[in-house]
């Protein structure tokens, strides 16, 4: 399990939690692949994420992390973030 800081980011190899209120609340988002890693490279906004893992899943977010969205990565591979 690994906790971003930066963007209150809780994950697991299944779901990802997000906290807008230090933690008062959460909303979890759960993935039909497991993951391996998720990062938020560093930008002007730092809205924007990746998670990537097993069967070639690549998610994406626009919003810091409430809203993710598959992306096509042309391999069936686990993938890992580093």
């Amino acid at each position: 399990m690994s906790f971003n800081l930066k963007n209150n980011i809780l994950s697991n190899i299944w779901a990802i939690a997000n906290t807008t209120n230090s933690g008062d609340d959460w909303e979890t988002t759960f993935f039909t692949n497991p993951l391996q890693d998720i990062d938020f490279p560093i930008s002007a906004t730092g809205l924007v994420g990746y998670a990537v893992g097993d069967s070639g899943a690549i998610y994406k977010t626009y919003d810091a992390g409430l809203n993710w969205q598959l992306q096509i990565s042309g391999t069936n591979e686990k993938l890992n973030g580093y």
